[in-house]
């Protein structure tokens, strides 16, 4: 049997053993504690993450609905609906066409050229007959928004309907704000397209039930109409009971053809310059043939006529022994050339103050002096004069009825459009009055409105609109039926 002292040694090792493990289970106790603690505080946070996650959830739902309206309302601006092209791609076409002056058929290739040089990406590059209809649409929109942006307003109609297309006359329609605001000649963006329509023919009656009609359906206050002195539109105003602004360069012009018109000495003239330019073709000295002249509005275009004549004479010497032989009965016109150059200076110095500034109490004292300071005239530029005092004294009847603002008296902006529109349209002579023509009410408008109107014209718009447009306003399209009587039947 063990000893007393042995239980007793071992007895102790055990206490001491004892003790160990309460020490142990102590501090395992206290690690416990604390991992219940943090799991605690975990269970916590997972009850918090997972309401989090839940309002997270009902916000990106939210989101999300957002960004799908977003890109729905992307999707509209960048396309109109019906059409396979965005917005931007039929604004560059457009601007191509009006305000780069480039043909349909070039717009095409110029697209095709961006889109190998810039990767743009077009799976194909709209047509010519696409592109032309852009146009249009963009055209005939901007002629009919001008009905809300004129109401109530005082306007001047310019007027002129001297534009032959094929077998009809087109009759276009301007309008401008009465009182000229700007000191500078009219542009493009100062005047409204309100009315084109083709005819066989027009007659005061006719123009003034169009004008009546715009003044019903704008809501416009018409004070006058800036033309020229044409018969027609001179009845229209008598019916219509409104004043008539005659057009500052017409004006001169029928001083110049009144004054020199039947005279010998200008016709002997005009027939010498003629000849000069006929019979100096492909001939060495061809590079000294006097300017083209218009068959129609000669005395509107006697300028450059004259300074080819008065240049021609100042160095007739330095020609050599040919070139003057050709020109040898040119010198003997030096004083119908001199008179014609003198009534010209006289005119522009007149004129001038009236394109810029407009009609007005002050530019009509202006064209007054003017005509006092030229000391005793006599001969042609007496008669040139008092024919243009004939028309300062139709510019002050009119002032003295409308009151003093200044108004529009220059109607050179209808001739620029006419040109410009001439220059890019079809010339052969059997083309009437088409879609074409709506390029006219886009070349007033501004780049930037162009762009920010392109959709809402492609949807307002459609094709059989624009059919019926061309209906409704063209009389005789002799283009047309010749293409569908020599086409072939299938």
């Amino acid at each position: 049997m063990n000893s007393i002292k042995e239980y007793q040694a071992k007895i102790k090792k055990l206490e001491k053993e004892l003790e160990k493990l309460r020490e142990k289970y102590s501090t395992e106790k206290g690690k416990n504690k604390k991992l219940r603690q943090g799991m605690n505080r975990s269970k916590q946070r997972v009850r918090d993450l997972a309401k989090s996650r839940d309002a997270w959830k009902g916000k990106l739902r939210s989101k999300q609905l957002t960004i799908k309206g977003l890109k729905k309302r992307i999707e509209r601006s960048g396309k109109a609906k019906r059409h396979r092209y965005g917005t931007w791609l039929v604004g560059l076409c457009i601007l191509l066409r009006v305000r780069g002056g480039c043909s349909y058929g070039s717009i095409r290739r110029i697209l095709e050229i961006l889109d190998t040089c810039f990767q743009l990406g077009l799976d194909k590059v709209p047509c010519e007959n696409t592109v032309q209809n852009w146009v249009s649409k963009m055209g005939l929109f901007f002629m009919g928004a001008t009905e809300k942006t004129l109401k109530g307003k005082q306007v001047s109609l310019i007027i002129d309907e001297s534009i032959r297309l094929g077998q009809e006359k087109l009759l276009l329609i301007l309008g401008v704000p009465f009182n000229k605001a700007k000191q500078s000649a009219l542009r493009f963006e100062d005047i409204s397209v309100l009315y084109m329509k083709g005819a066989k023919s027009w007659t005061g009656e006719k123009i003034s039930r169009a004008v009546a009609g715009l003044r019903q359906s704008h809501g416009f206050d018409l004070k006058n109409i800036l033309s020229d002195e044409d018969s027609k539109l001179l009845k229209a105003c008598r019916l219509l009971r409104t004043g008539h602004v005659p057009d500052i360069g017409h004006a001169v012009a029928s001083c110049l053809r009144r004054v020199f018109g039947q005279t010998v000495d200008f016709r002997s003239f005009k027939k010498l310059v003629s000849s000069y330019s006929s019979k100096g073709v492909n001939q060495p000295l061809s590079y000294l043939r006097p300017p083209k002249q218009r068959t129609k509005a000669r005395f509107m275009n006697l300028d450059g006529v004259v300074a080819w004549a008065k240049k021609m004479l100042e160095r007739f010497g330095s020609l050599n022994g040919k070139e003057k032989a050709f020109f040898a009965e040119l010198p003997g016109q030096r004083e119908i050339i001199s008179s014609l150059g003198t009534c010209l200076s006289a005119a522009k110095e007149i004129s001038m103050p009236f394109k810029k500034d407009g009609l007005s109490k002050g530019t009509l004292e202006q064209a007054r002096r003017t005509i006092r300071s030229m000391a005793a005239p006599s001969g042609y530029l007496k008669a040139f004069l008092k024919e243009m005092e004939g028309y300062l004294a139709q510019y002050q009847a009119f002032m003295d009825e409308h009151g003093g603002t200044a108004v529009h008296a220059s109607s050179e902006i209808i001739e620029s459009m006419f040109g410009k529109y001439k220059s890019k349209a079809n010339n052969y002579a059997l083309t009437g009055l088409t879609t074409l023509n709506l390029e006219l009410p886009i070349y007033g408008r501004k780049q930037n409105e162009i762009s920010s109107r392109i959709l809402e014209a492609l949807e307002d718009i459609s094709l059989a609109e624009l059919g019926k447009w061309k209906k409704d306003n063209s009389a005789d399209n002799q283009i047309v039926k010749r293409t569908n009587f020599f086409k072939n039947k299938k």
